[in-house]
């Protein structure tokens, strides 16, 4: 398996061949300029990075950068280990900086790492948070969480890495975010969690050239648990040695749309790359595309199990898709049921098991379309043998 850093902006990649510890290595706040050339950071470096416990003294500088007085909004860390015994709490719209991984931010385990309920603008990069031992359960290293109606300006979190956190990044009712060429390693549920039950028009965010791993044996970690919001993009992640890359789950009653999942790779997925599922007996979702990913050592791809409600999704797409299964029976590259108006075209699908099938279509579908495929390997005679099983995941 392979480990690769993606998504870096020539600068980015300029700045982390110069410091291997990744951008601002080394650098004091004066040389980090603003417009016009003028220092924009306060340094922290007074405050901690010692080993000793900082949290207290970091969210003091937070409070101050937020209040009418200051000018300036955004917090440096130099490098160094600065232990958490509660969280960082941002404020206001911060911009939260640090020398990539030599800056690690060391929460303990019953702990979040950074926390923000602003519906100003917040920004987070080029640091590390690091749990020593696997974080308790429900606690998130980083978690957006905006009271339901105060509306959102978003936030950014780039060029982090997240070590052994129960969830990486959790996002409740926070639109506009774009997290990117992140690298979440060894967590215990959730890379990124997408929960806004209460409002299911919170969206437009980006997830992009991440890398989700999982580093300790195989249970039941998911990459990307969403329950809805809409106008989601994932594109160009690497997720690996998970029970499933992304799972879609419709919150009760919530009605969204426009989900594109595009360029993405799934490597060792006990379960599934996407599947989608809703919780209670009402919600609609619509405009999915799921387009150029590949999906090596697979149960599924696509999955969309029997809803005994019906039909509750509408209008997906599933083109340009490379699908390699697991070896064992029971596999698919397409299981799909309970959806209106499916295109199947121009995927690639290989099977290492003759009791597999390349994809199943069940009853509840309609307007189903499949067009031109690449299949190859041990796949099943009959393309329905074994559907009900498959059906019953």
């Amino acid at each position: 398996m392979h480990f690769v850093r993606k998504g870096l902006t020539a600068l980015s990649m300029l700045s982390f061949l110069v410091s291997p510890a990744g951008a601002f290595q080394n650098r004091e706040p004066s040389s980090i300029a603003g417009p016009g050339g003028a220092s924009y950071a306060i340094n922290v470096r007074s405050l901690g990075g010692d080993g000793s416990a900082n949290d207290r003294a970091i969210n003091t500088a937070a409070k101050a950068a937020c209040s009418g007085k200051a000018t300036q909004k955004t917090l440096y860390l130099p490098g160094g280990v600065y232990e958490l015994r509660r969280p960082i709490v941002l404020p206001c719209g911060l911009t939260l900086i640090g020398d990539g991984d030599a800056t690690v931010l060391h929460p303990v385990s019953g702990s979040d790492g950074i926390t923000f309920a602003t519906t100003e603008r917040v920004q987070i990069q080029n640091l590390a948070i690091t749990y020593s031992a696997p974080a308790a359960p429900g606690t998130q290293a980083i978690r957006c969480d905006v009271p339901t109606g105060s509306g959102s300006a978003g936030f950014t979190v780039r060029d982090v890495t997240i070590n052994n956190a129960d969830t990486g990044i959790g996002i409740s009712n926070c639109a506009f975010f774009i997290l990117s060429a992140n690298r979440i390693f060894s967590f215990g549920s959730v890379g990124i969690s997408v929960a806004n039950p209460t409002n299911a028009d919170v969206g437009d965010g980006v997830i992009e050239n991440n890398s989700i791993f999982n580093f300790k044996p195989i249970g039941r970690q998911i990459g990307i648990a969403w329950t809805s919001g809409g106008g989601l993009r994932i594109m160009n992640n690497k997720f690996g040695a998970l029970y499933g890359g992304a799972k879609f789950r419709l919150a009760a009653g919530a009605v969204t749309s426009q989900l594109f999942i595009q360029g993405n790779s799934f490597d060792t997925m006990d379960g599934y790359g996407v599947q989608f599922t809703r919780s209670g007996t009402t919600g609609t979702l619509s405009d999915i595309l799921w387009s150029g990913n590949v999906c090596t050592s697979c149960v599924y791809g696509l999955s969309i199990p029997r809803d005994p409600r019906g039909a509750w999704i509408t209008n997906i797409v599933a083109t340009g898709n490379t699908f390699i299964g697991k070896r064992q029976p029971g596999v698919a590259a397409f299981i799909i049921d309970s959806a209106q108006n499916v295109i199947l075209s121009g995927n690639a699908l290989f099977s290492n098991d003759e009791r597999s099938m390349p994809f199943s279509l069940g009853s509840a579908v309609s307007g189903a379309t499949v067009g031109p495929m690449t299949t190859a390997g041990k796949w099943a005679e009959s393309q329905n043998k074994g559907i009900g099983v498959l059906l019953s995941r």
